[in-house]
């Protein structure tokens, strides 16, 4: 090493020279701290995720090298997809409004679905789960061999959720759920996510693929969980309202009913005015 190169290999030298006095530039570096390079860099492919650690969403890169996780970064731009279809859901107040949101979030959230049935548990008998809404996607409702589907929504896969109290994932459900529903409807791939109030399943998101299996992955269940957990705090909002503009329409009735039965009192025989007293005075 020639001594040119011997000094300038000098921090001192290199920050008198460069003006960086108080060694907090390129000046301070080694030429190990030049030679490092982000881990992203080094990363063999990227997944997307999100953070389950609660029901905010965030979504997540992750980064992979030699088959292991090297870091997991923030995804600004699925966070502000997820966050864009979500947003109407906050904004319903009213039930039939509410669950036409989680419709269209769903199909906004998981692209692949052809089918989406919501189902609501009955308030008058809790064992009782009715079909609210059935849609198909733009795609098949755009396809010339679309038809009218004999099965809009499978009491197999609302039974299974009943029954395993969890969201279902399946990559083909002719197999592991086999039905006179799900082959008649030709359903594929399922995935079924719980809406819960407290610890009760109060309904159910059926999204289903019917022209192909293994269509919905880990990645979509979590959206999907986020997504649930949204809508079933909308519907009971929603429920909650319905419930108190029934409730003010009931008592306003009342009111009405009350204002017309009301007379005006009398009292002939008031003491001091009475007959007996004006005979006696």
């Amino acid at each position: 090493m020639g001594f040119t190169k011997l000094l300038e290999s000098w921090p001192v030298v290199r920050q008198v020279r460069d003006g960086d006095l108080l060694g907090t530039g390129k000046a301070a570096q080694s030429e190990r701290t030049r030679a490092l390079r982000p881990r992203l860099e080094r990363a063999d492919h990227v997944g997307h995720s999100v953070c389950p650690y609660c029901a905010v969403g965030c979504a997540q890169l992750v980064y992979v090298e030699n088959g292991e996780v090297t870091q997991i970064e923030g995804d600004p731009a699925s966070a502000l997809r997820i966050y864009k279809a979500l947003q109407p859901l906050g904004a319903r107040l009213e039930p039939a409004e509410v669950i036409e949101a989680t419709v269209a979030a769903t199909f906004e959230l998981l692209p692949r679905a052809t089918h989406v049935a919501i189902l609501l548990r009955s308030d008058a008998d809790k064992d009782r789960f009715a079909l609210a809404v059935s849609r198909s996607s733009k795609t098949v409702e755009k396809s010339a061999e679309a038809r009218p589907d004999p099965v809009r929504a499978s009491r197999a896969v609302l039974r299974r959720v009943l029954a395993d109290r969890a969201a279902v994932l399946t990559a083909n459900a002719q197999e592991a759920l086999s039905s006179e529903s799900i082959l008649g409807g030709q359903i594929l791939s399922i995935l079924a996510l719980p809406l819960w109030r407290g610890d009760d399943i109060i309904g159910l998101i059926q999204s289903d693929n019917r022209a192909t299996a293994g269509m919905f992955s880990e990645t979509d269940l979590e959206v999907g969980l986020l997504l649930a957990a949204q809508a079933s705090l909308a519907i009971d909002n929603a429920t909650l309202v319905q419930r108190l503009r029934v409730a003010e329409e009931r008592a306003r009735g009342e009111n009405v009913y009350l204002r017309r039965k009301e007379h005006k009192i009398k009292f002939d025989n008031i003491i001091g005015d009475s007959q007996a007293i004006r005979r006696r005075c």
